[in-house]
């Protein structure tokens, strides 16, 4: 995702990621990862727990979920992957938030 963050900034819209991770795990993911963006821990899956995604696999953990939400804090556009390697490729979510940005207008 840090790839597209610049394109996705362009698009007046921010990424944050979250994980079930510890608050070290996810700064280490961070600096690991050269992030611009956020990342979140979520150490107690509450959050993921909230928008219904943890242990979707079986796993203990949240499955790779993308959400879009606007301003209004309403999802726009959603996608929960049904396995590990399930996830929104960088191009789809540009894509995405693309006509989102194009049917505000």
């Amino acid at each position: 995702m840090q790839s597209i963050y610049t394109d996705v900034r362009k698009l007046d819209a921010e990424l944050l990621a979250i994980s079930v991770d510890s608050i070290e795990d996810a700064a280490r993911m961070s600096r690991h990862s050269n992030a611009e963006f956020t990342i979140l821990a979520d150490s107690d899956a509450s959050v993921a727990k909230a928008y219904g995604i943890y242990d979707l696999l079986g796993d203990g953990l949240a499955a790779p979920t993308t959400i879009i939400i606007d301003n209004k804090r309403q999802i726009m556009a959603i996608h929960v992957g049904e396995h590990i390697a399930d996830r929104i490729t960088s191009n789809e979510l540009l894509r995405t938030l693309s006509q989102l940005k194009l049917s505000e207008a």
